[in-house]
């Protein structure tokens, strides 16, 4: 079993943010929590890990508060038996999935898939890429429930999956400020690459 907290921090801007009348926009009162399942052994550090580690961080601390938890599988094999039973909403990273902007992402992840509820499951693709169960699964639904189930793509150019894991936690940290209007520094423009 997994144990999500809160920080105290995370805890406290929630509180502020209620008290303050936060507008609709910022709307979730309840942990909103983020679980990216992916290929990977825990013994695996390297900068990666760090970077993700330090997303993670951020964005506990943040309004909304989002708990964020990867879930490394041994094999791909696994990761599609283990994704295949996840109930909706899930996201699978896939190059042929849509791509979008920034502002898009960010509406696609508050506007729908935290409206649906408060957990949302990323899905990423090992070393060789997702397994054929994802592929084909990705257009079906997961979970048995023949629930759509979204196609995100990060890039058209070919990610290392443990890259594709920090870029997808940057873009949910990104997100969650531009949704609740905290920083100018966090939306796109035409002159950010």
């Amino acid at each position: 079993p997994t144990l999500w907290l809160m920080s105290a921090a995370a805890a406290a801007a929630a509180a502020a943010a209620a008290a303050l009348g936060a507008s609709a926009r910022v709307a979730p009162r309840r942990q909103l929590r983020v679980v990216v399942h992916a290929v990977g052994r825990t013994r695996e550090v390297g900068w990666e890990t760090h970077a993700a580690a330090e997303y993670t961080r951020r964005l506990a601390r943040g309004a909304p508060p989002i708990a964020v938890r990867t879930t490394l599988h041994s094999t791909p094999e696994v990761l599609a038996d283990e994704v295949l039973r996840l109930t909706p909403p899930v996201v699978i990273l896939d190059q042929e999935g849509d791509q979008l902007s920034t502002e898009e992402f960010a509406e696609m992840l508050f506007a729908r898939l935290f409206a649906e509820g408060p957990r949302a499951s990323f899905v990423v693709g090992g070393a060789g890429g997702l397994p054929p169960e994802l592929r084909a699964g990705a257009s079906t639904g997961a979970g048995g429930s023949g629930a759509a189930v979204e196609r995100l793509s990060l890039s058209r150019l070919t990610l290392p999956h443990r890259m594709a894991r920090v870029l997808l936690l940057e873009q949910i940290f990104r997100a969650r400020e531009l949704w609740s209007g905290d920083s100018q520094y966090h939306r796109s423009s035409s002159s950010e690459s």
